[in-house]
């Protein structure tokens, strides 16, 4: 997860986009895993990712526009 994050908080949008890929497929594996595992990684990565990726896309020294994956 830390270098999904350290990716989604990078200031070139290439090295962005790549990141919330990979984090966009890290929640979708979990999700249909088991519940069990799936409640724990939630529990554990989801509001501070969720956080981050806020920041990025509020933060001005990020290029503006919507990434990809949030079209």
């Amino acid at each position: 997860m830390d270098s999904a994050v350290w990716a989604i908080k990078h200031t070139m949008r290439d090295i962005s986009e790549i990141g919330l890929g990979l984090a966009n497929e890290i929640i979708d594996n979990f999700a249909v895993s088991e519940p069990n595992i799936s409640n724990a990684f939630f529990q554990q990565y989801f509001l501070s990712l969720l956080q981050d990726i806020f920041f990025v896309l509020t933060d001005t020294d990020h290029k503006s526009g919507k990434p990809k994956y949030f079209r």
